[in-house]
């Protein structure tokens, strides 16, 4: 965000307020929802959570998890095994919103 700061001659603060107004989630909360966008590709093609995690972002798988969970509502292991049989997936889920099932 420091970096967009500057681009934009502005503060970090503005950066931040003008961000949470426009998509309803602070920075870190758009970007723990990314990261998890991410890796759902991932787990569903069959990669582990452990190399899911290290690809989106995360040092520690344990963290990942946390996050995963945290906006789907489910392990990743979840979504791993869901692309393997085609099995029922949850949608990501904004901060207050319910987990929605997909068919």
């Amino acid at each position: 965000m420091a970096a967009w700061a500057d681009d934009t001659h502005t503060s970090v603060r503005t950066i931040s307020r003008l961000f949470s107004q426009e998509t309803g989630l602070t920075f870190a909360q758009w970007r723990t929802h990314a990261r998890v966008r991410a890796a759902v590709s991932r787990l569903a093609r069959g990669a582990s959570v452990g190399a899911t995690a290290r690809a989106v972002g995360y040092r520690k798988p344990a963290a990942f998890s946390a996050a995963f969970r945290r906006v789907t509502g489910e392990h990743p292991g979840v979504y791993q095994q869901a692309g393997q049989d085609q099995g029922p997936r949850t949608t990501l889920a904004a901060p207050d919103t319910p987990v929605v099932r997909l068919p």
